[in-house]
Protein backbone atom coordinates (compact mmCIF):
# COMPACT_ATOMS: atom_id res chain seq x y z
CA UNK A 1 0.00 0.00 0.00
CA UNK A 2 1.40 3.72 -0.96
CA UNK A 3 1.14 6.01 1.13
CA UNK A 4 -1.19 7.72 -0.64
CA UNK A 5 -3.59 4.80 -0.12
CA UNK A 6 -2.74 4.93 3.21
CA UNK A 7 -3.99 8.11 3.62
CA UNK A 8 -7.24 7.13 2.26
CA UNK A 9 -7.87 4.31 4.42
CA UNK A 10 -7.12 6.33 7.55
CA UNK A 11 -9.97 8.71 6.56
CA UNK A 12 -12.09 6.35 5.80
CA UNK A 13 -11.22 4.34 8.93
CA UNK A 14 -12.21 7.48 10.90
CA UNK A 15 -15.61 7.42 9.76
CA UNK A 16 -16.68 3.46 10.76
CA UNK A 17 -17.91 4.89 14.38
CA UNK A 18 -20.20 7.40 12.45
CA UNK A 19 -21.15 4.76 9.62
CA UNK A 20 -21.92 1.94 12.81
CA UNK A 21 -23.69 4.60 14.56
CA UNK A 22 -26.00 4.79 11.86
CA UNK A 23 -26.79 1.82 11.48
CA UNK A 24 -27.54 1.12 14.85
CA UNK A 25 -30.02 4.14 14.63
CA UNK A 26 -31.59 2.55 11.29
CA UNK A 27 -31.81 -0.67 13.02
CA UNK A 28 -33.30 1.02 16.63
CA UNK A 29 -36.27 2.05 13.73
CA UNK A 30 -37.01 -1.11 12.37
CA UNK A 31 -37.56 -2.60 16.10
CA UNK A 32 -39.85 -0.12 16.71
CA UNK A 33 -41.40 -0.66 14.14
CA UNK A 34 -41.75 -4.27 15.57
CA UNK A 35 -40.16 -6.08 12.81
CA UNK A 36 -39.54 -9.36 13.89
CA UNK A 37 -35.55 -8.97 13.27
CA UNK A 38 -33.11 -11.14 13.02
CA UNK A 39 -30.51 -10.23 15.94
CA UNK A 40 -27.30 -11.10 17.23
CA UNK A 41 -28.17 -8.77 20.15
CA UNK A 42 -30.56 -11.30 21.63
CA UNK A 43 -28.09 -14.45 22.19
CA UNK A 44 -26.97 -15.00 25.63
CA UNK A 45 -23.14 -13.58 25.40
CA UNK A 46 -23.08 -10.65 26.34
CA UNK A 47 -19.57 -9.75 24.63
CA UNK A 48 -21.24 -9.23 21.08
CA UNK A 49 -21.03 -5.76 19.74
CA UNK A 50 -23.17 -6.40 16.37
CA UNK A 51 -22.17 -4.24 13.28
CA UNK A 52 -25.17 -4.08 11.95
CA UNK A 53 -23.92 -5.22 8.00
CA UNK A 54 -27.96 -5.98 7.05
CA UNK A 55 -31.13 -6.12 8.35
CA UNK A 56 -32.79 -9.36 8.41
CA UNK A 57 -36.45 -9.59 8.71
CA UNK A 58 -38.25 -12.99 9.19
CA UNK A 59 -41.97 -13.49 7.68
CA UNK A 60 -43.86 -16.01 5.88
CA UNK A 61 -44.55 -13.12 3.54
CA UNK A 62 -40.93 -12.80 2.51
CA UNK A 63 -41.82 -13.00 -1.16
CA UNK A 64 -44.38 -10.74 -1.61
CA UNK A 65 -42.61 -8.76 0.87
CA UNK A 66 -39.55 -8.64 -1.39
CA UNK A 67 -41.73 -7.88 -4.54
CA UNK A 68 -43.83 -4.97 -3.13
CA UNK A 69 -40.48 -2.85 -2.49
CA UNK A 70 -39.21 -3.50 -5.21
CA UNK A 71 -41.95 -2.34 -6.96
CA UNK A 72 -41.78 0.93 -5.06
CA UNK A 73 -37.84 0.82 -6.07
CA UNK A 74 -36.64 0.08 -2.46
CA UNK A 75 -33.74 -2.78 -2.29
CA UNK A 76 -34.84 -5.77 -0.87
CA UNK A 77 -33.59 -9.35 -0.92
CA UNK A 78 -33.18 -12.80 0.11
CA UNK A 79 -30.51 -12.33 2.23
CA UNK A 80 -29.53 -16.58 1.31
CA UNK A 81 -31.84 -18.02 -1.80
CA UNK A 82 -33.32 -21.16 -1.52
CA UNK A 83 -31.74 -21.59 -5.34
CA UNK A 84 -28.27 -21.23 -4.10
CA UNK A 85 -28.48 -24.28 -1.37
CA UNK A 86 -28.21 -26.36 -4.82
CA UNK A 87 -24.70 -25.54 -3.80
CA UNK A 88 -24.75 -27.57 -0.80
CA UNK A 89 -22.98 -30.94 -0.84
CA UNK A 90 -26.54 -32.70 -0.26
CA UNK A 91 -28.64 -30.70 -1.52
CA UNK A 92 -31.80 -28.55 0.48
CA UNK A 93 -33.71 -31.65 2.16
CA UNK A 94 -31.24 -32.24 3.88
CA UNK A 95 -30.46 -28.77 4.94
CA UNK A 96 -34.09 -27.58 5.85
CA UNK A 97 -33.51 -25.07 8.90
CA UNK A 98 -31.50 -23.36 5.54
CA UNK A 99 -34.01 -23.93 3.25
CA UNK A 100 -36.86 -22.35 6.21
CA UNK A 101 -34.30 -19.42 6.04
CA UNK A 102 -34.32 -18.58 2.34
CA UNK A 103 -37.82 -18.48 1.93
CA UNK A 104 -38.92 -16.70 4.90
CA UNK A 105 -36.13 -13.71 5.18
CA UNK A 106 -36.05 -10.41 4.09
CA UNK A 107 -32.89 -7.98 4.04
CA UNK A 108 -34.21 -5.09 3.86
CA UNK A 109 -31.77 -1.41 3.17
CA UNK A 110 -29.94 -0.65 6.04
CA UNK A 111 -27.10 1.75 4.46
CA UNK A 112 -26.12 4.20 6.96
CA UNK A 113 -26.50 7.00 3.85
CA UNK A 114 -30.09 6.43 4.48
CA UNK A 115 -32.16 9.34 6.05
CA UNK A 116 -34.68 9.58 8.25
CA UNK A 117 -37.58 10.05 5.74
CA UNK A 118 -35.81 7.36 3.38
CA UNK A 119 -35.65 4.99 6.66
CA UNK A 120 -39.58 6.45 7.31
CA UNK A 121 -40.24 5.32 3.58
CA UNK A 122 -38.80 1.87 4.31
CA UNK A 123 -41.02 1.59 7.18
CA UNK A 124 -44.11 2.24 5.59
CA UNK A 125 -43.99 0.54 3.02
CA UNK A 126 -43.02 -2.98 4.93
CA UNK A 127 -46.02 -2.24 7.16
CA UNK A 128 -48.13 -2.25 3.98
CA UNK A 129 -46.53 -5.30 2.53
CA UNK A 130 -47.45 -6.93 6.03
CA UNK A 131 -50.88 -5.65 5.23
CA UNK A 132 -50.63 -3.23 8.74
Amino acid sequence: MGETQAAIGRVQLAKIPTLLARREEIFAQYKAAEFDLLDVADCSSKNITPVRLRAVMRSEFADSIIEHLVTGMIEAMVPAAATDLHDLPSGAEQFPQAHKLSSTTVSIPIYPHLSNAEVLEIVEQVEIALGR
